[in-house]
């Protein structure tokens, strides 16, 4: 997965986190540094991106159902990707931020390549974990609670 891609999901978990929204205090905490690595990429992101279509479509969709599309993601990768062919500086403080988001612990590089996801703490809501999925993944509420 490319950095962009990277940041565009890391973007999703940090606008629909129930923390920063205000849904669960009781985990206001846990994940301070995490929290902070997410919040300047966020910041990062929104500075330079301020106004564009892509990032202002995943604000909405994050924001509003907490679904996002994977056509409001490959639009906001794309908008990223040209942000930094078009100024260097961005794409040197993007990889910066990403570094930090891996010295946190949330986002890990394994040695051979793999990316190790982790969930700590309280969560609610539907994660997947997985690997090279081709195609979007969909969560269907069955009312069955699964």
């Amino acid at each position: 997965m490319a950095d962009v891609e990277i940041a565009v999901e890391l973007l999703v978990v940090w606008m629909t986190h129930p923390t920063r929204l205000g849904r669960d205090h009781a985990v206001a905490n846990q994940n301070a540094t995490s929290d902070l690595a997410l919040r300047a990429l966020h910041d990062l992101v929104a500075a330079k991106m301020h106004g564009d279509p892509a990032l202002e479509r995943l604000e909405l969709e994050a924001t509003g159902s907490g679904e996002v599309r994977p056509r409001t993601r490959t639009r906001l990768a794309m908008a990223l990707e040209d942000a930094t062919e078009d100024d260097h500086h961005f794409g040197k403080e993007l990889e910066s931020a990403l570094s930090e988001l891996r010295k946190s612990g949330l986002l890990k590089k394994e040695s051979h390549g793999n990316v190790t996801n982790q969930i700590t703490g309280n969560v609610s809501g539907r994660v997947v974990q997985a690997r090279d999925i081709n195609g979007g993944v969909t969560f269907h509420n069955d009312g069955k609670g699964r």
